[in-house]
């Protein structure tokens, strides 16, 4: 045992007995100088540090004025035996347990972990922290529910949930206290509360810093959190049924609701990298194939943002002309809404599409495979509505009445119903749906879209067994796996392991962090460092969303703000085309397939090649600077990025430049400018790289005479 362990477990047990001796005085007790420090307070609650960086408030403020009982405190010991010969050993201190008796429980363990790299040698020290609160007969007010900050001036954060203003590192985002629950964050209701930072469709319970401290919340935790709400510069946790749909919850003013818990793991180490690789290896789960690799090579051609619900069979087979006619590859061509007649029904419209099966044919004759958007949704006014309620397979009320929920999502405004996911029924019933679908008008795979809670009525019925209420989302992703490597999903909650592509909720077209091209980076840097590797980036120049109607009017992009954003997506896991090159001009279109060509002769092979490595690691695939070099200049860039290990990245994502500047991590590390061929050392800044329009920087790594 490390000596600063020993002197932590010591201050516990000096804790214990200044508690007996001074019962009603409240008593510090710290370290200054190493890893784990205890502070017990003995009518409120108990403080926990990290090296200045980890601070844990529990039980909030004003409790001392409940009266609760003289909590006791037992240190908890194994026997170790150190020499050899099966004779007992010393007794090892490896954590707490503190009772208040009827109010709460504490315990908290302490383990050392070896850093799995052998060159960096690090030692990790990790505390496994386990709350639970019972509701009386000391029932505590809303603001005292299991509760615990962490002060973000340390270093630089990352991880958390996919937002709206997408930051990275994360320190110059700000989220409000709420429900840590999937969400939808384009919804007006969302954007029209500034500072808010409403979480979006990914969310993960991991925050990991550049000082080193991880930090995982258990999946089961009913979680709120906020992050640097209203610039308080502090990541906060709270354990808190309320906001999560589940009959089990009880009414608000049920003794139920009060009895929470607040289970969680901190990890601390000296090397970012090491401390980030343990806990993926220990909480998160890896993808289990690689997704289809056509689409990793060549372009999605979606007809969303060009053609919006004004898609019709012509306009499908005209965009499927012009991308031959212009000479671009393809992946697949996706219809997108709205080709049914109705939401919820599994067919085309007759009007729009009077022979979809000779389209589809004709289609595939041309070279391309066919996808199609679907949601878990149906509105009331189509028969999958009728059959599902007959059924009971839509999301039902709680007991004892069991009818239909409906809900609201952008084009269901009058109300619709939700799959119901908890009933494997109701999957079997949507899955055969879907198969049936696809026999008769030869669709090969789907986008499935949705899949947030924000779309679930509240007054829903979940089995108890459910508590998180985001495993819905979880379960939506795994339904489509049924339909192959292909399919896209937006969603996800430890979901990592599920071989799809998840795709960034939709962009707006503009150049800022606001949802628009800046945010690009640090959205796919996101995704990648909570364990989804095979990231979809979200349609080259944006949606297009018109001011009037934006699910029926297309805005074309901004010129250069297209040519930008198809630079960026060149070089991410796949890409993703629905206004088109030649809707400008032909600069344009000599562009475009020059990227093209560079995603899918450079690109796509280390995306496959690191796709591979993370079904064993769990490792992304687009990398932060810093999981070469950890200096201070890599651990705050957001718009340079890695492929894999080889290939370095810095486009433009800001409006009128020609020129920037380049770092290249890594001081031990060499560097290849793929254009001009000169070679670099790392651990420098490259002053005013010219970037004309068709021109991104590019650095392949060289390492021991070798070229990646």
């Amino acid at each position: 045992m490390s000596f600063g362990l020993k002197l932590a477990f010591a201050v516990v047990l000096v804790a214990f007995v200044a508690m007996r001796f001074w019962p009603s005085t409240v008593k510090v007790i710290y370290g200054k100088d190493f890893k784990f420090a205890a502070v017990l307070e003995p009518y409120v609650g108990m403080f926990l540090f990290t090296d200045s960086v980890f601070q844990r408030h529990i039980l909030g403020q004003g409790l001392e004025t409940l009266d609760w009982p003289r909590p006791s405190v037992s240190v908890k010991t194994r026997a170790v035996d150190r020499s050899g010969d099966n004779s007992g050993g010393e007794e090892l201190t490896y954590g707490f347990h503190v009772t208040w008796p009827e109010a709460a429980n504490l315990d908290v363990t302490f383990s050392e972990v070896e850093g799995q790299d052998a060159a960096a040698a690090t030692k990790l020290v990790c505390y496994d922290v386990a709350w639970s609160y019972r509701g009386s007969p000391y029932r505590y007010r809303y603001r005292d529910r299991p509760s615990d900050c962490f002060p973000l001036g340390y270093g630089h954060w990352y991880g958390g949930a996919e937002v709206l203003e997408q930051r990275w590192p994360m320190n110059g985002q700000r989220s409000r206290m709420q429900p840590y629950l999937t969400g939808d964050y384009l919804a007006p209701h969302w954007r029209s509360r500034p500072g808010y930072g409403r979480y979006g469709s990914i969310v993960e319970p991991y925050w990991i810093s550049s000082s080193g401290v991880a930090i995982y919340v258990s999946g089961d935790v009913t979680l709120h959190s906020s992050f640097n709400a209203d610039g308080d510069n502090r990541l906060c946790i709270k354990s808190d049924r309320r906001g999560y749909v589940n009959a089990e919850n009880g009414d608000d003013d049920d003794d139920d609701i009060y009895r929470e818990w607040l289970n969680y793991t901190v990890c601390r180490g000296d090397d970012l990298l090491q401390v980030h690789r343990h806990m993926m290896r220990t909480h998160f789960a890896r993808p289990r194939q690689v997704p289809d690799e056509r689409t990793i090579r060549s372009p999605i051609w979606s007809t969303w943002a060009r053609y919006k619900v004004h898609v019709n069979q012509t306009s499908v087979l005209g965009y499927a002309a012009e991308i031959n006619g212009h000479g671009f590859p393809n992946s697949q061509i996706e219809i997108d809404d709205m080709y049914s007649t109705q939401y919820g029904d599994f067919d085309f419209d007759g009007r729009k599409f009077p022979d979809a099966r000779a389209m589809t044919s004709r289609l595939r004759e041309l070279g391309f495979r066919v996808t199609a958007w679907v949601t878990p949704f149906a509105n009331t006014d189509s028969r999958a509505f009728a059959e599902g309620v007959d059924r009971s397979y839509w999301a039902k009320t709680r007991p004892p009445h069991s009818v239909p929920s409906l809900t609201r999502w952008w084009q269901g405004p009058k109300g619709a119903a939700v799959l119901d996911v908890t009933n494997a029924e109701a999957v079997r019933w949507y899955v055969r749906r879907l198969k049936a679908f696809q026999a008769e008008y030869g669709i090969d795979s789907f986008k499935f879209d949705a899949g947030e809670l924000d779309f679930l009525p509240r007054d829903m019925y979940v089995p108890p067994d459910i508590v998180n209420t985001n495993r819905l989302t979880d379960m939506y992703v795994r339904l489509t796996e049924e339909f192959g490597r292909m399919v896209e999903v937006r969603s996800g909650f430890r979901s990592q392991d599920v071989p799809v592509f998840f795709r960034m909720l939709d962009k707006d077209s503009v150049w800022g962090y606001d949802n628009g091209l800046r945010s690009m980076i640090p959205t796919a840097l996101f995704m990648g460092v909570v364990g989804y590797p095979f990231v979809l980036p979200d349609m080259i120049g944006g949606n297009g969303y018109g001011d009037a109607d934006p699910l029926r009017e297309t805005t074309i992009p901004d010129r250069e703000l297209f040519v930008r954003w198809l630079e960026v997506s060149a070089f991410l896991p796949a890409m993703q085309f629905s206004i088109a090159p030649w809707q400008y001009d032909d600069e344009v279109v000599k562009i475009a397939l020059k990227y093209v060509k560079i995603h899918e002769t450079l690109v796509a092979p280390e995306v496959i090649k690191a796709g591979k490595m993370a079904l064993q690691t769990g490792e992304p695939i687009i990398r932060p600077l810093w999981w070469i070099d950890q200096s201070t200049d890599s651990l705050t860039i957001d718009d340079q990025f890695l492929v894999g290990d080889s290939i370095l990245v810095a486009p433009v994502v800001d409006q009128g430049v020609t020129s920037r500047n380049v770092f290249l991590p890594g001081k031990d590390c060499r560097w290849k400018d793929r254009e001009t061929g000169e070679v670099f050392h790392g651990g420098q800044w490259l002053k005013s790289v010219k970037v004309p329009l068709d021109h991104v920087p590019v650095y392949m790594r060289i390492d021991a005479g070798r070229e990646h």
